[in-house]
């Protein structure tokens, strides 16, 4: 059963770095027009937000790649910004009702044969880095990778560009909801 990802067109969520106050979260905010609906999302630091006069969500998600974007995503004070999806059951023909958020990162489980050296070649070229490494049953490693500013694409396009290519068995992005909030398929 396939899901699909439909972006709210309202609200949106973004990490702030270390040492950001709240007066310079809030200055931001009045400075984008945004409104804060929640703080920490699941004890993640995450916020939750919404936009104001009718702005588009997708410009105040952060523009990869781009190290001369602008826009809230990519202010200095921004770890990332990024959609808040729902899930859309087409089979079903059913919004699943809780928000699922994207994170800035990604797991990937690659074919036994790729190396150490060969996974650092891959994610130096796409400016990735390892977030976290665990090992599996059958002597191979499951990486959780987190995408940066100068990577080309969100975690979503990464870990879909990462499913995609030969050395990988898999890659999924990693996605927060509340399944007390109805949230599982």
């Amino acid at each position: 059963n396939k899901v699909y990802l439909k972006p709210n067109s309202e609200k949106f969520a973004a990490k702030f770095n270390e040492g950001v106050t709240e007066e310079q979260i809030n200055a931001l905010n009045d400075q984008y027009g945004v409104t804060i609906l929640q703080k920490n999302y699941l004890g993640t630091g995450i916020y939750v937000l919404s936009v104001q006069g009718g702005k588009d969500v997708s410009e105040m998600c952060t523009v990869y790649g781009d190290d001369k974007a602008d826009g809230y995503g990519n202010e200095p004070i921004v770890q990332y910004a990024t959609p808040i999806f729902f899930l859309f059951d087409k089979e079903r023909q059913r919004v699943l009702p809780a928000d699922h958020i994207l994170t800035d990162e990604f797991s990937v489980k690659f074919k036994p044969d790729v190396t150490e050296a060969q996974i650092k070649a891959f994610n130096n070229q796409y400016h990735v880095l390892i977030a976290r490494k665990y090992p599996e049953f059958d002597g191979t490693f499951l990486y959780i990778f987190k995408v940066t500013r100068q990577s080309p694409m969100n975690a979503l396009d990464m870990a879909n560009f990462y499913h995609e290519h030969s050395i990988t068995e898999y890659a999924h992005p990693s996605i927060l909801f509340n399944a007390l909030a109805g949230g599982t398929p």
